[in-house]
């Protein structure tokens, strides 16, 4: 079997890698400016946590949408037993944020 040249390799994978970036950079910049735009008004009492996760895009192979959604998931605030929206206090809120910039980009 024919060794293949280095120079060779090393084109094959520089091709790969930027396709790899090009698909990461692609992800549907709409649907990230609406969770974006959903998760501000979800803090600031706009829309209720049903309606936002009703509204919230699926985009699977979007992995910061992914995380933003989860994070909000796990911390269903407190307005289904009576009391206010407890999403201000989240534990995991300096995350949320970075992901939000991350989204606006």
């Amino acid at each position: 079997m024919k060794k293949a040249h280095p120079l060779k390799l090393y084109k094959t994978l520089k091709v790969q890698i930027n396709r790899y970036f090009r698909r990461m950079g692609s992800f549907n910049k709409e649907d990230r400016l609406i969770a974006v735009k959903l998760t501000e008004e979800l803090f600031i009492d706009k829309i209720d946590f049903d309606n936002y996760l009703m509204q919230f895009p699926d985009d699977d192979g979007d992995e910061v949408l992914i995380e933003l959604y989860n994070l909000i998931e796990q911390e269903e605030p407190a307005t289904a037993f009576g009391g206010g929206s407890k999403l201000k206090q989240h534990s995991s809120m300096n995350r949320i944020s970075e992901l939000l910039n991350i989204l606006r980009r």
